[in-house]
């Protein structure tokens, strides 16, 4: 193999490499230089395409699919520890976005269905009271033709349906 300025007679049948210097200059890898050769044989022609396999399988697993003459134990080491402190950024922002979800007020509305109208007439007189130290808003459902179904208004994010059913139970509703 010969490094450096092509001949002017290389033909169809050579093999004509283009790789990147191997020394990196500071952070950045040096001018590419042109490598190239002549099979003598076909089992020379076999040899040099089996390396090449070899590399591309070896560039697949390390280096994200670069080639091995780009990839270098620095760049590699600044990569992976950009990408913890990414990845401990994205897990910190997750963390305070569930604390200010938690913490903030969401109102939220339920629907209860009594097994008779009376019932649920009588869950009205709830109209004001505090569950969960939120002041509630009971209406008639209008939809309901029957009668049996109130909607429950500002509630807060995680109120059961059991929480419900007990606080009006204590209503007689």
């Amino acid at each position: 193999a010969h490094a450096g300025v092509l001949p002017s007679d290389v033909g169809l049948g050579d093999v004509i490499v283009f790789a990147l210097a191997e020394e990196p200059e500071g952070d950045q890898l040096g001018p590419p230089r042109v490598v190239w050769s002549r099979p003598a044989s076909p089992a020379e022609r076999k040899g040099w395409i089996a390396q090449r396999s070899e590399a591309a399988r070896e560039a697949a697993t390390k280096g994200g699919g670069l080639p091995n003459s780009l990839v270098n134990a620095l760049t590699v080491e600044k990569l992976q520890q950009k990408l913890k402190a990414e990845k401990a950024a994205r897990i910190q922002a997750e963390k305070e976005a569930k604390k200010a979800l938690e913490s903030a007020h969401q109102e939220f509305t339920a629907d209860l269905t009594f097994s008779d109208a009376r019932s649920a007439e009588g869950a009205l007189a709830k109209y004001g009271s505090m569950l969960k130290g939120q002041e509630l808003r009971v209406e008639l459902d209008p939809r309901s033709p029957d009668g049996k179904a109130i909607k429950v208004f500002n509630l807060l994010a995680g109120t059961s349906e059991r929480e419900l059913r007990a606080h009006f139970q204590e209503a007689g509703g």
